[in-house]
């Protein structure tokens, strides 16, 4: 989850399900809406379209157009304004839709609107200012991206490497995006959504591997990453020098730099 359209969908899903966002006339809950873009998004996928397909909306209507279209984006279909060739529907099982969701980020085309390709990164970055009049196809896309993100302005997307394996997560803040570990430590300062993602893809993983410090008592302490997940991290202390304490595991819930920092 990077930000591409799924995974901001999960993480509000996740983060505020009974928030409500505004969808065309209609107003439901994320969870809900959430669910509903999710059952479109396998409908598609049923049907034998894969990402990439080009896939032509009229302006949408109702809410129901709308989350057709979040459940076509969700799995890297294409939206377009302009009359494309048909792709012929792929035949044979359904691709599965998490394997589907988690190879798409920031630069995954979301559109090709005026003879210009836009990306996941681009749209979902510009929800407050989509001056383009060649984005306005997807003003109600961007109206219910709005309303999302109202709910989650401080809450962490996650980021998956293609075969679905986390490898940290993108925290908004007053001055862009702070890749952040798989437990929640910050790995860089502030950047660009892109470059924060890039950060993660290459450090996000390798960061487990190496050394870190852990505060014991007054102490900074040696200790590697033995386990690692949302908001939790196991540590095996490595210090040598503390013969007592060596090879011992600590379990921390939503560690702090002040207490766990890499060396």
């Amino acid at each position: 989850m990077s930000l591409a359209l799924p995974h901001v969908l999960d993480a509000a899903a996740a983060v505020a399900p009974d928030a409500q966002a505004a969808v065309n006339e209609q107003t439901l809950l994320v969870s809900e809406l959430n669910h509903r873009t999710i059952k479109s998004a396998e409908r598609w996928l049923h049907d034998g379209r894969r990402p990439g397909d080009r896939v032509e909306f009229a302006p949408p209507e109702t809410s129901a157009d709308v989350i057709e279209m979040l459940g076509a984006v969700r799995i890297g279909l294409v939206v377009g304004d302009a009359p494309v060739a048909p792709t012929a529907p792929v035949r044979g099982p359904s691709p599965d839709r998490h394997v589907v969701e988690s190879r798409l980020w920031s630069a995954t085309p979301m559109a090709v609107l005026g003879g210009r390709t836009w990306t996941h990164g681009e749209v979902i970055t510009g929800i407050d200012d989509p001056v383009d009049f060649a984005l306005d196809p997807l003003l109600p896309l961007f109206e219910v991206l709005r309303s999302i993100v109202a709910t989650m302005t401080s809450a962490p997307i996650p980021v998956h490497r293609g075969d679905g394996e986390l490898l940290g997560h993108l925290a908004p803040c007053g001055d862009g995006w702070e890749p952040r570990t798989v437990f929640g430590l910050p790995l860089a300062g502030p950047m660009s959504a892109d470059e924060a993602e890039e950060h993660l893809r290459t450090h996000g993983l390798s960061s487990l591997a190496e050394p870190w410090e852990l505060l014991h008592g007054s102490t900074w302490i040696r200790v590697d990453i033995a386990e690692a997940g949302p908001r939790r991290v196991t540590v095996s202390f490595a210090d040598f020098g503390r013969p007592e304490l060596y090879g011992t595991r600590l379990t921390l819930c939503d560690p702090t730099p002040g207490i766990l920092r890499r060396a």
